[in-house]
């Protein structure tokens, strides 16, 4: 069994009293003070209400360069909720990618299909995890994908050993399909096998606990303490 670290995030981020945040008018990638501010602090909040791990795979974060603040729902699509704190978490940027190329493929689907019918090109967004119309008051029945602050983790998804992805419900399966998870066992295979090629003795066992399962990870880690053991008598 995987530890994925937390089920879903139970209280959202708050802010000391007094400290200005962005309003809905401000835009995401503004330099400006009360923007930068916001971002940071809600970085370093996520963090820990994720314990160090992705909102939508449950791998863990890298350091910051590989490691967004995630729009659940499109800010192109829904530019209100662009600073709404329920639709921002912390995703690795293998999701991150995954789905942004699936809204870029709907958005784009849909512009054919509405060309196709009235031989009009236009703008069309639309949010890959919602449906339904926009209502200021969202439930979880609107969402399409496994969301960070209104589903359970474990009632939709399980992870095998290998990092394997099993759909528990159908948003499950959305969820593994949209951000291709099926890719994710073999990125994981490949940075441990990177991670042992370059590495020996004792540092190759501390891999091998990070990258097993939490069944394996005792037994590795009594194998660790024995070979250290070990290494003391020889010295």
């Amino acid at each position: 069994m995987f530890n994925i670290g937390f089920n879903r995030i139970d209280n959202e981020p708050d802010f000391p009293a007094g400290m200005p945040l962005p309003t809905s008018k401000m835009n995401w990638e503004s330099k400006a003070k009360v923007v930068r501010n916001f971002k940071t602090s809600l970085k370093l909040q996520l963090r820990n209400k994720q314990k160090g791990r992705c909102c939508f795979c449950r791998r863990l974060l890298g350091d910051d360069g590989d490691v967004h603040i995630e729009h659940y729902l499109e800010k192109s699509a829904l530019p209100e909720l662009t600073f709404e704190i329920k639709n921002l978490a912390l995703s690795c940027s293998t999701c991150n990618n995954a789905k942004a190329g699936a809204y870029k493929r709907l958005c784009g689907r849909l512009r054919k299909q509405k060309f196709r019918k009235e031989g009009i090109k236009s703008t069309i967004t639309r949010c890959i995890g919602f449906s339904g119309a926009f209502l200021p008051e969202l439930h979880q029945n609107q969402f399409r994908l496994v969301h960070p602050y209104f589903h359970c983790f474990d009632d939709h998804l399980a992870i095998k050993k290998g990092w394997i992805y099993v759909s528990k419900s159908r948003i499950g399966y959305r969820t593994r399909k949209c951000l291709k998870f099926n890719d994710i066992s073999a990125i994981e295979a490949r940075a441990k096998s990177e991670l042992l090629a370059a590495h020996t003795g004792p540092a190759s066992l501390v891999i091998e606990i990070a990258y097993a399962d939490a069944d394996e990870q005792l037994n590795l880690a009594r194998n660790l303490v024995k070979y250290l053991e070990a290494l003391k008598t020889i010295k």
